[in-house]
């Protein structure tokens, strides 16, 4: 027994749970890209989206993806200087992709593909919401695109949305491997976490509003879950 001391236990297992995980996306991708090739599709960047989303399931019938939340209005604070081509443009694709059934393939191929700006993308994460989010991504959100969301989240977060990114942080942290995408953000996503969450906290406490104490403990909540220290 007193050989075990000097054995790390929890870095064994780390490494462990790394390695299963290396194996079974190398699997998955793998099969992706057979049937990629079995579809015959159009283009290198829609195989690129099929191998991407490789490690996502289809929705199940009770997770249908709530179109009443999608149509909800919400208000889009464009910078003065923005062309308004680019305006037009980008909010036809975000209105567009709300009739879209949001699989996890369209929501990436619209994600990488027709969201150009920040502001784009953080105006689609505000109308998929929440909710819609965490069923999208409930199997899995690559460590990858976690950071992605992290930082549209704090370069481009308005006032007025703050339940709203309240809301997408809960329902990503109940997505599955939450916790081995957290560990792998990079150095800078975690900077930009640790900013967000300040920002967050700044305007909770000048709010002013009647659910002060109901987003102060959201707040609190999350910053455990995201190992966050104010």
């Amino acid at each position: 027994m007193d050989g075990d001391e000097g054995i790390d236990f929890q870095k064994l297992e780390k490494e462990f749970n790394l390695a299963v995980e290396a194996d079974e996306k190398y699997k998955r991708e793998n099969a992706a890209k057979f049937r990629a090739v079995e579809q015959r599709v159009g283009s290198y960047e829609e195989f690129k989206d099929i191998v991407a989303a490789s490690h996502l399931k289809p929705l199940e019938k009770k997770d249908k993806i709530d179109q009443k939340k999608m149509k909800q209005p919400w208000n889009c604070l464009a910078s003065k200087k923005t062309d308004i081509k680019t305006q037009i443009s980008s909010s036809s694709v975000v209105s567009r992709s709300s009739e879209l059934q949001l699989t996890p393939h369209n929501f990436l191929k619209t994600w990488k593909h027709e969201l150009k700006i920040c502001q784009d993308k953080y105006h689609y994460l505000c109308k998929v919401g929440g909710v819609n989010l965490g069923k999208i991504f409930k199997n899995e959100i690559s460590m990858g695109l976690l950071g992605e969301f992290l930082e549209v989240l704090e370069q481009c977060h308005q006032k007025q949305d703050t339940e709203i990114i309240l809301d997408l942080l809960w329902h990503l942290s109940t997505t599955k491997r939450f916790n081995l995408s957290l560990d792998f953000l990079s150095s800078k996503e975690k900077g930009l976490l640790q900013d967000l969450f300040q920002h967050l906290n700044h305007l909770i406490n000048d709010s002013g509003s009647q659910d002060y104490i109901n987003s102060k403990d959201k707040l609190q909540e999350l910053l455990s879950i995201y190992k966050i220290n104010l």
